[in-house]
């Protein structure tokens, strides 16, 4: 009975851990423990390190939702690529990022290893996923071979399909009804591990019913990884050595069984920009608040907006951040949002005179910086500025 005990507590325990995910500073989660109500938290606010934060998946199987959402990690000009982005989770801190700067022509050999972007031996940029290393990698080079002007529109095409509600609504929708299907294998799983197991145990005892047991456990495993299979062989067509690796660790794995809706909805959206998942996932309340934050961050980003004096790292950081402001200013517009979303002031007290664009805090001073967003310059109360640092 003892022994029994322990096992059941292990699985448990291995099931909670197996629930936790690592994810960067720069992106966001969307996450729903039971329904299909989302809400979003910027990964800068959850506990970790200066560079990844630690977040929790939905504690049974086939329930909730679980996305990860990424900024765009590079700022990518008609005429080179900049490891440095001005955007960050608002509200939040500077992500630590290399700074490199890199021709096109070194794109042309750029290759992903697991989370790392490689162009050449030397790294250019850590992501979050996997999925989303592959999109870049994807896009830079489709990019490369292209003249500057034609890479110019490339780039703002780019844009405007990583804003697009449609398509993340496809793909959300997709996701959910593999996961109907995955729901099924998961809480039979769920209910032999933690059910049928420790009352075998307790009435017949494990010795004499094991090769029932196991006769179960190995049906229950098929019947897993067929599904997984077949519901990531229809939302990543493309994808074939992962569908292979994650099937293999379903099949081995009860535990990972339990999580296969998650493992398929963790980086469904990489590549996608937040507002656009935002638009869809989030009530209408939730997102307008949540698009003021990634609307205010992306036209006054934490100083300084270029990690480097050097011109053409300038000049690539700002072109990547106005095409990311024009593309979001149309989004925004779409969706019918307020004009005045993110440059109208907070009412302040009558003895304010200032307030930071960025996080909204007021003051007292008739001109300064806000200490809370890395020293940006205030504004005035008596009107918001709408222009790009």
């Amino acid at each position: 009975m003892e022994e029994l005990g322990e096992l059941v507590a292990v699985l448990l325990g291995l099931h909670a851990a197996l629930g936790l995910h690592w994810f960067p500073r720069g992106a966001y989660v969307f996450r729903a423990f039971f329904g299909a109500g989302s809400r979003v938290i910027p990964a800068s606010a959850a506990w970790g390190s200066d560079r990844m934060a630690l977040f929790f998946g939905a504690p049974l199987p086939g329930a909730g939702r679980f996305h990860l959402v990424e900024l765009f990690p590079l700022s990518l000009g008609r005429e080179a690529i900049l490891a440095h982005v001005a955007q960050d989770p608002n509200p939040g801190g500077r992500t630590p990022k290399s700074g490199r700067l890199a021709t096109w022509d070194d794109a042309r050999g750029a290759r992903a290893e697991t989370r790392d972007v490689y162009l050449g031996r030397a790294p250019l940029v850590t992501v979050g996923s996997e999925a989303l290393a592959a999109h870049v990698v994807r896009m830079l080079r489709r990019l490369s071979p292209l003249e500057p002007a034609e890479r110019a529109r490339e780039l703002e095409s780019i844009q405007l399909r990583a804003l697009d509600e449609a398509l993340v609504r496809e793909r959300a929708d997709a996701w959910v009804r593999e996961a109907r299907r995955l729901r099924w294998p998961a809480i039979a799983t769920f209910a032999f591990l933690f059910l049928v197991l420790p009352l075998v145990g307790v009435t017949l005892g494990l010795s004499l019913a094991w090769p029932w047991l196991l006769a179960v456990a190995i049906a229950l495993q098929a019947w897993s990884a067929v599904a997984f299979f077949r519901a990531h062989r229809r939302l990543e067509p493309a994808e074939r050595g992962e569908r292979a690796r994650r099937t293999f660790t379903v099949a081995l794995s009860p535990l990972e069984a339990l999580r296969g809706a998650e493992i398929l909805g963790r980086d469904l959206l990489a590549g996608f920009h937040p507002l656009a998942v935002g638009a869809v996932l989030l009530s209408r309340a939730d997102f307008e608040r949540f698009a003021e934050r990634v609307l205010r961050d992306a036209l006054h980003p934490i100083p300084p907006t270029c990690p480097s004096d050097d011109p053409r790292s300038i000049a690539t950081e700002r072109e990547a951040r106005e095409r990311l402001v024009r593309a979001l200013e149309l989004a925004a517009r779409r969706a019918g949002l307020p004009a005045d979303l993110a440059t109208r002031a907070p009412a302040g007290d009558s003895d304010e005179r200032s307030y930071c664009p960025r996080c909204l805090r007021t003051y007292l001073l008739e001109a300064g910086t806000c200490p809370e967003c890395w020293d940006l310059p205030l504004a005035p109360l008596e009107r918001a500025r709408a222009v790009v640092a």
